[in-house]
């Protein structure tokens, strides 16, 4: 066991990088790292000025010299409110970049200009996004290439492209029933059957699988009707490349699945295994779809992964009386931007088509023993969001936190692998959240199998009489989480045949709660009486944010100290400047919110019951300069959330111009 949880311990170190990259390299710190590593390269002085411009909006994100950026790669996101097609767009860019004679060839000065699966990067667009709601593209070009399309008016941002990998751990094989499915059915009886229970097989029911190449010919998947192929978005990037079946399981379409004796990554063949095995799977008449977003070596990005869920929508959109579900087994971090506001995180549109569409998208809460509320989709409103066990109902490396709605087992998960030997087909143990997701997902097919119902009556349905409550030991010792464990017992399946009614709504996020404050969402912490930025006393971190609302009566300023005009506290409903000793009154209901950008400065603020103390004459707030507004550029890597307190960052003064003169000028004296 001491061999096991070393070995796992060394594998998150290998594969899970830090999360709160933020706190130890700001954005400017990445926008210096970027310019100097393009001026080594050789690009032009005016080039840089243009991009340094674009890095400092926020129009811009590149991730400097990170090891897991998927170089020369970008990802093109266009206004919603564009008049012109994304088709138009692109004739438009190339259009300017043959008036200007500006070559979008990507330059030769490094030798790892490759996409993340390990092919030479070819020139020019690489796909479209077919859901009109997030109209964009994906496109390879060099420094020089960038500032026209960023100048095109219906550009609203560029984000460098960055790699990810599966994280889930192999385990030593073990031979005999998943114990997983024991636990799930409810019995503990050492079967898997939903005979008493009255459960269907979920026959019919199109499941996605967003992960590696799968092998349809393993036997738990019998015929070739039962794995199709659908998609494959991690070859070399290339316009005369399909990507795509035009249907899933077109005749002579192989994209997605494995051949016998391939050399590549089991995981996917073994989460469609867990999803829709004969022995091994939950629904186990479900009809699964190979959606590659990840190479044979478990390398993807966050480029195919958009890809992928949007090929789901688009094949969803074609066939909307076939009942669907989505599994991803991967994500990464959570746009910045997106701490503020959701809806800007791009795979929050991509979810709410899907969601709109009756397709639920079950993701992965991430390996890494921290909140899941830093990466996306896990973060997402939209999703179901799945943490990991183990066969004592214990979360041990599964990340936590209000997002993760669901608990399923996760660790020493035994189904099918890609290996064969000699002509037999393997089977592999794994651990990790990607194991759990299957087992909702499964879960999710087999409700759809007797019932059309929306997304949102999907996981209302799951989440309230296919759960119970309370039973997993979260090892959290003042974390207040939901604590839901998958469990399709009669109570369940009872809803799920034959209903008369409609299922529940979805439950509301968990909150918690004092006398005085109700904190919604974020890392605020209530004490008695009063509610304080993270870590007050000591000075709070960057890119926090918090969401809370009074139970009424007066409120006392105990504490103010933030940087004015960057670090914003917003009290809906007051118009007064907020300060040390401020009272103002409070109403049931109000809402405010926290909000810390990328740099740090002050200890933060705590507010009080005020109920002893006289309302303060509202006075209007001193303007202040324009709040930085950056886009929604995805954070480079995972990292592990550390225990150490954030150290102060001297205030630097103004740099004197050198030939580094790109170099960000702070906001701040």
């Amino acid at each position: 066991m001491l061999a096991r949880n070393l070995l796992f311990s060394l594998s998150l170190l290998q594969h899970v990088v830090a999360l709160r990259w933020i706190e130890s390299a700001g954005v400017s710190e990445r926008t210096d790292q970027q310019l100097a590593m393009w001026q080594r390269e050789g690009v032009h002085a005016d080039i840089l000025e243009i991009l340094s411009t674009h890095l400092e909006t926020g129009r811009l994100a590149a991730w400097g010299s990170e090891e897991n950026l998927v170089d020369e790669t970008w990802v093109v996101i266009l206004h919603p409110s564009c008049a012109f097609t994304v088709d138009a767009v692109i004739t438009q860019i190339e259009t300017e970049l043959a008036a200007t004679n500006t070559s979008v060839l990507v330059s030769g000065n490094r030798q790892s200009r490759q996409n993340p699966t390990g092919h030479p990067a070819e020139n020019g667009l690489v796909r479209k996004f077919t859901e009109t709601r997030m109209p964009g593209f994906t496109f390879v070009c060099s420094a020089e290439a960038l500032p026209v399309v960023l100048e095109n008016d219906c550009v609203h941002y560029v984000q460098q492209d960055f790699s990810a990998t599966v994280d889930d751990i192999p385990e030593r094989s073990e031979d005999g029933l998943a114990w997983g499915l024991d636990l799930i059915d409810g019995s503990r009886d050492g079967e898997y059957t939903y005979v008493n229970t009255g459960m269907d097989s979920g026959t019919a029911v199109r499941i996605f699988v967003l992960d590696t190449p799968i092998l349809s010919a393993h036997p738990e998947f019998g015929d070739a009707s039962r794995v199709l192929a659908g998609a494959d978005f991690t070859g070399s990037v290339s316009l005369d490349e399909r990507e795509a079946c035009s249907v899933p399981g077109e005749q002579d379409c192989l994209l997605g699945l494995l051949d016998p004796g391939s050399a590549c990554s089991g995981h996917g063949t073994h989460v469609a295994g867990v999803v829709a095995g004969a022995t091994v799977g939950v629904a186990k008449g479900a009809v699964v779809v190979a959606v590659a977003v990840m190479d044979c070596a478990g390398r993807g990005s966050a480029a195919t992964v958009m890809a992928g869920i949007d090929f789901v929508i688009a094949m969803k959109s074609d066939a909307t009386h076939i009942p669907t579900v989505m599994s991803v087994s991967l994500g990464g971090p959570r746009p910045v931007a997106a701490f503020k506001d959701p809806t800007l995180d791009p795979n929050y549109v991509l979810a709410k088509a899907a969601s709109d569409l009756g397709v639920v998208m079950v993701v992965a809460a991430g390996n890494s023993d921290n909140d899941a509320r830093y990466l996306s989709p896990a973060f997402l409103p939209n999703v179901v969001t799945v943490c990991s066990i183990d066969d004592t109902l214990e979360r041990s490396v599964s990340n936590y936190g209000k997002d993760v709605d669901i608990c399923a087992p996760g660790v020493r998960i035994r189904s099918a692998d890609a290996s064969v030997v000699d002509d037999a087909f393997g089977y592999a143990t794994m651990s990790g959240t990607s194991c759990a997701v299957a087992h909702v997902a499964g879960s999710l097919a087999l409700f759809l199998q007797s019932n059309e119902w929306s997304a949102d009556e999907q996981v209302g349905e799951l989440l309230t009489h296919c759960v119970v409550e309370g039973y997993v030991n979260m090892l959290l010792q003042t974390a207040v989480v939901p604590n839901r464990l998958l469990r399709l017992n009669g109570d369940c399946a009872a809803m799920v045949i034959g209903m008369d009614t409609p299922p529940p709504p979805r439950p509301l996020p968990l909150v918690e709660q004092s006398r005085k404050w109700t904190l919604h969402e974020g890392t605020c912490h209530l004490d008695a009486a009063c509610i304080t930025s993270t870590n007050y006393p000591l000075p709070y971190p960057p890119y926090e944010f918090c969401k809370f609302t009074s139970k009424g009566g007066p409120v006392k300023v105990e504490a103010f100290d933030v940087e004015s005009g960057y670090d914003v506290l917003t009290v809906h409903g007051y118009d007064g400047q907020l300060g040390p000793g401020v009272v103002f009154d409070g109403l049931p209901g109000q809402r405010l919110e926290w909000y810390s950008d990328s740099e740090q400065a002050g200890v933060g603020w705590k507010l009080c019951d005020g109920e002893s103390f006289q309302l303060t004459p509202p006075v209007p707030p001193t303007p202040t300069p324009p709040v930085e507004t950056r886009a929604p550029a995805l954070l480079p890597e995972w990292k592990v959330l550390g225990n150490a307190k954030p150290t102060p960052k001297p205030k630097v003064p103004t740099p004197t111009p050198s030939p580094t003169w790109w170099r960000r000028r702070r906001r701040r004296s």
